[in-house]
């Protein structure tokens, strides 16, 4: 199932969820209400799974980031002079605060 099913679904069930709501409101039946509840249980799993949806494709995102940041390092470390690593590191660390995956434990900058 794509996010366009899904969020299709969701909206399906969260409009039957309030038309059911209405019902119960209106009439006082219980059976309204058990269907409104089923209608809005099975509204709010569809929108958790797209939200786990995103969450995925952003842990993916930033695992890849590090795998390319950890060869850049490694590369850095292997092939330049040491005041030229240090300042390529420093743009390294600067792109993984910038991305909220690090913060630096230093009060300054070094």
């Amino acid at each position: 199932m794509n996010k366009d099913e899904i969020t299709r679904i969701a909206n399906r069930y969260s409009k039957k969820a309030q038309n059911n709501y209405m019902k119960y409101q209106e009439s006082g039946v219980s059976r309204y209400l058990r269907e409104y509840e089923h209608a809005d249980d099975i509204a709010s799993v569809c929108i958790m799974a797209l939200s786990a949806a995103d969450d995925h494709q952003a842990v993916g995102m930033y695992k890849s980031d590090m795998v390319r940041w950890a060869a850049k390092a490694d590369h850095i470390l292997r092939h330049y002079e040491e005041d030229d690593a240090v300042s390529l590191m420093k743009d390294i660390r600067g792109a993984a605060i910038a991305r909220n995956l690090y913060s630096s434990p230093w009060k300054g900058e070094r």
